[in-house]
């Protein structure tokens, strides 16, 4: 069992839950899900578990998450070198044309190949004088994948990614991004020829999963519908078909209003039917064709590839729509610009990839329940491992909790009243914690209804458009910052606010169960439910399992380490609900009914805690 633990030791728990995951293979389940906290080690638990499965694709949501796998198995490829592993990400973020550049990665595809397949790109036709062990041995001596990249180009000027893939073929562990895992495209030009059910497959923050919308769906603007139309007139002239489906599919945007959530829109009205979708991803690759050819001539290889054409991202994006579980939604959440996002609907699309492999297993400290994993994605023969079993600490041991009761975010119960309450205890909030802070809200429409009663003067705001990089670099400066965000998004779930080991974040307060918006989406995802699960039913374990993973993940932002103490404010009287607490773990917690309440227990958790 030890054979291929990176580490001399095993933290508590982790040989008890690697014996529990390779005993229930050996009993005949193909489908593990294993529950465990930040800090619990959970890369090294399956990596020691799973190499007894091989080969193995362990994904990973981002890039920035691969280097701490590599880190494990570099430890243990120098103690078993009976092995060989590969990472890979984004080509458009290795390709050394690009200079990080930042490009739209479908853009960069079509680009790369035609480049590749014209004998444009150098760095492609070096590819045939270098052996794979010289860079399996760059692999080998090193975990930074940024390093690793360059020192491929450094010494043997190549590209990057085609050298890593080349390396994937035979490599017994592979680390990658999501899309390489649920893209069949992108597994072709990673393994070629190779049978995807030989795979084993390990999927770190699965709780990802509890949205087909958060693994397959594409988007575009309404300003990128515009260039688009734009780039078909200079390039080939008038399409009539195309410009009147895209002039349709605006006209019915702008009649959509602010807010609301997710809207649907018919495809079938605005024309886009398998016939138009196939005109669109012709005319795209076109332009790419004509765009590349006009600035090779002119500026060159660099030039030519990192031009953006915005027709190739909304062709990949509506192509999507010939499978019908998918549709086309708009999201609007200020009057200026319209997001279009074309997303699945149904969880067989999950299911259906997943289903392929020979044995999966499924890593988050917030997964969905056994029940959902099995009734709304159709993961049979599956085992639930929960960590507590063999561990004494759980991050909400580390957490003070506050259940603001006076507060509620009920659709039934909205209104300017209760808009300004929630901004009283907000402020309240504010003044009383001296540290870095978080506020999370259900949705931008509920957050901006909030905070047009509060001074934003030093707060840090999350839009559709904010990235990582926006929020770090003020946190870094500003300790004492507050934050407000939507749950769900890419900052209450995807970033680490921690130095040194030790989470920033001393505070979270989270404002209003963050249920998914009753919106068209929801209503989709109801209506296309497995046909033998009750309506009831499904919206229930849907809600619920919702509502969880975004406060767990929220809260769990503050507590990265058994040494981390935070203040919890759950700001909604729906966290009274026995099936909520049971869910997210607390047991008890402090209850203030109205707004001197909040100040007073705010206060002593401050002064005796934090």
């Amino acid at each position: 069992m030890s054979k291929y633990f990176p580490y001399e030791k095993f933290r508590e728990g982790q040989r008890e839950a690697i014996e529990k995951i390779l005993g229930s293979y050996e009993r005949g389940f193909k489908n593990i899900v294993l529950k465990a906290p930040t800090g619990f080690g959970k890369t090294s638990v399956a990596l020691s578990s799973m190499m007894f499965y091989k080969p193995v694709l362990h994904s990973v949501r981002t890039r920035n998450e691969i280097q701490p796998v590599l880190r494990d198995l570099k430890t243990s490829f120098r103690k078993n070198r009976d092995f060989r592993y590969v990472f890979i990400y984004s080509a458009h973020r290795m390709c050394p044309l690009l200079k990080n550049k930042n490009v739209d990665p479908n853009d960069f595809w079509l680009g790369c190949q035609i480049l590749r397949l014209s004998g444009r790109c150098e760095y492609y036709k070096n590819l045939a004088s270098v052996d794979e062990e010289d860079i399996f041995r760059i692999v080998s001596n090193e975990d930074l994948p940024e390093k690793i990249v360059d020192e491929i180009i450094k010494r043997h000027n190549v590209c990057p990614f085609f050298a890593l893939a080349r390396l994937a073929e035979k490599s017994d562990y592979i680390v990658a991004t999501y899309p390489y895992i649920f893209d069949p495209d992108l597994q072709e030009i990673i393994f070629g020829e190779r049978d995807i059910s030989e795979f084993s497959v390990v999927v770190d923050e699965a709780h990802m999963l509890s949205m087909p919308s958060r693994i397959f769906s594409e988007e575009f603007s309404t300003n990128d519908i515009k260039h688009m139309i734009n780039e078909i007139h200079r390039w080939l002239g008038d399409l009539p078909l195309i410009r009147e489906s895209l002039n349709k599919l605006l006209n019915q945007v702008s009649k959509i209003g602010v807010g609301g959530g997710l809207r649907k829109i018919d495809k079938k009205e605005v024309g886009l039917d398998d016939h138009l979708i196939d005109l669109v991803i012709d005319a795209s690759i076109e332009i790419k064709k004509k765009v590349l050819t006009e600035l090779l001539e002119r500026r060159g290889v660099e030039e030519a590839l990192s031009r953006k054409v915005y027709s190739v991202k909304i062709a990949t994006a509506l192509s999507a729509l010939k499978d019908e579980r998918f549709d086309i939604f708009v999201s609007k959440e200020s009057s200026e610009e319209a997001f279009i996002k074309i997303a699945a609907v149904d969880f067989s699309v999950i299911g259906e990839v997943l289903n392929r492999y020979k044995k999966i297993l499924l890593m988050s400290g917030t997964p969905p329940t056994q029940e959902f994993f099995r009734d709304l994605i159709g993961l049979k023969d599956l085992e639930y491992i929960d960590v507590r079993e063999f561990t004494d600490w759980s991050p909400i041991d580390s957490m003070a909790i506050i259940i603001a009761t006076e507060l509620s975010s009920k659709y039934e119960e909205r209104g300017e009243v209760i808009y300004k309450l929630y901004a009283d205890y907000i402020k309240i909030f504010r003044e009383e914690i001296d540290h870095l802070k978080m506020i999370v809200y259900p949705s931008y429409d509920f957050m901006r209804n909030i905070l047009k009663y509060l001074d934003l003067d030093k707060d840090l705001v999350e839009d559709q458009k904010t990235k990582y990089e926006d929020f770090l670099d003020n946190i870094f400066i500003e300790r004492d910052a507050t934050l407000h965000v939507v749950a769900g998004g890419k900052i209450a779930e995807g970033i680490e606010f921690v130095d040194k080991n030790r989470s920033l974040l001393k505070a979270v307060f989270i404002a209003g169960t963050p249920y998914p918006q009753p919106d068209d989406y929801l209503k989709e995802l109801v209506k296309r439910r497995p046909k033998d699960l009750d309506e009831e039913i499904f919206r229930r374990r849907l809600l619920l399992n919702e509502a969880f993973i975004r406060s767990a993940q929220a809260m769990g932002r503050a507590v990265r380490s058994p040494e981390d103490h935070a203040l919890i404010v759950l700001g909604d009287r729906r966290f009274l609900s026995k099936e909520l607490r049971e869910m997210i773990g607390f047991k008890r917690a402090g209850f203030a009914r109205n707004i001197f309440e909040f100040r007073s227990l705010v206060k002593k958790v401050v002064e005796e805690y934090i």
